[in-house]
């Protein structure tokens, strides 16, 4: 009944409904088995926004009631369209959020895309200066922590050549983890490198711990790790490392990797680490 009246915007009045009739007239077979109450008292009213019909309303009596009236049907309608109002205007006041929220998001990704081509801008062959830049101005606007490793030399694995947070006991305490090399069959090294991947944890779960090297325990002890993403680092189509960047306990997930789906450097710097 409901798609009828989805196709035909009209209500059906049924105010002495025959249940055996009904099953008699359905062709789908596992409507004609339900298992219906004892009902005798049937209407089902669209509800519509906007000239459109999204629903419908159905009510229905058993035997214990009298059957349904021409202004019981009137009421149904009233009802009905004034939740059909009601319910539009909810999904509205939704998607406006959600709109405005995409829009947000947007601008928050090109006021952080301007404010790194604007300091970018200042830097011309100095690489460390070029790389404390990109990972400070990533860790204080994105959060929290963002470290950026390249490849070593013998390409058996990444280098840590800059690390940034905010916080500065978590800056240290990364500083000192990075001082060991990161071997390629580490975590998710070898997706990043050798395939060009990005690699997106949006909600971190506990069982992150046993898939990270020990070395990493206490810090995400201590400061916990919310959402993770790592992005390559390309120079001339080639991936010479990864950036890194980790939300803290607390922190909001990294949700579109469109905000950085690798992350290009300019031609003309040397990158190889030492």
């Amino acid at each position: 009944m409901s798609s009828q009246v989805l196709r035909s915007a009209q209500p059906i009045f049924l105010p002495h409904f025959v249940l055996e009739d009904y099953r008699a007239a359905v062709d789908d077979e596992r409507l004609r088995n339900l298992a219906l109450p004892n009902i005798h008292s049937v209407m089902v009213v669209p509800l519509m926004a906007r000239g459109s019909v999204f629903g419908t309303l159905s009510l229905t009596r058993d035997q214990t009631h009298e059957a349904y009236t021409a202004d019981d049907l009137l009421l149904a309608e009233d009802i009905a369209e004034r939740a059909a109002f009601a319910l539009d205007n909810a999904l509205l006041l939704a998607e406006a959020r959600i709109a405005r929220a995409i829009a947000e998001s947007d601008q928050r990704r090109l006021r952080v895309l301007a404010d790194v081509s604007q300091q970018l801008a200042t830097v011309t062959t100095d690489i460390d200066r070029l790389f404390y830049t990109v990972t400070a101005c990533i860790a204080t606007t994105i959060g929290d922590l963002c470290a950026l490793r390249l490849l070593s030399p013998d390409g058996a694995g990444l280098l840590t050549t800059q690390i940034a947070h905010p916080n500065p006991a978590a800056h240290r305490f990364m500083n000192e983890l990075g001082r060991l090399p990161q071997a390629m069959d580490e975590s998710y090294t070898k997706a990043v490198i050798e395939h060009a991947q990005v690699v997106r944890i949006a909600t971190v779960p506990e069982t992150i711990r046993a898939q990270l090297p020990q070395r990493y325990l206490p810090y995400i002890d201590r400061f916990g790790i919310a959402s993770l993403l790592i992005v390559p680092l390309i120079v001339r189509g080639r991936v010479i490392g990864s950036l890194t960047l980790v939300r803290d306990r607390g922190g909001a997930p990294f949700r579109r990797v469109g905000e950085f789906n690798k992350v290009l450097l300019p031609d003309n710097l040397s990158c190889n680490p030492g």
